[in-house]
């Protein structure tokens, strides 16, 4: 083989790795660059969620307690009618 066509082939494939390379580290960066801003982003969301859970925490805990004196109310009123009609029953005999 010619000289000079061994020397332009290996010039030539060294030319591409040498961009070859310089693409993935592009890459590599670009990426990088991406997930860093990624990662800024889920902090924000990070503190909003926090910033909802507090308040949705407290309206549950007071939905809670509402609905346990409202069940408690209703159970006595549910007694003082089955002792109404227990009375009734008693008194029609």
């Amino acid at each position: 083989m010619n000289t000079t066509v061994i020397v332009s082939t290996i010039g030539g494939v060294a030319e591409f790795l040498g961009a070859f390379w310089i693409i993935l580290a592009n890459f590599d960066k670009r990426n990088g660059d991406r997930f860093d801003g990624l990662k800024k982003r889920s902090v924000g969301i990070d503190k909003q969620i926090e910033g909802i859970e507090k308040p949705l925490e407290a309206s549950i805990v007071a939905s809670k307690k509402t609905l346990r004196a409202e069940m408690k109310e209703m159970q006595a009123e549910l007694r003082l009618e089955i002792r109404e009609a227990g009375n009734w029953r008693i008194a029609r005999r």
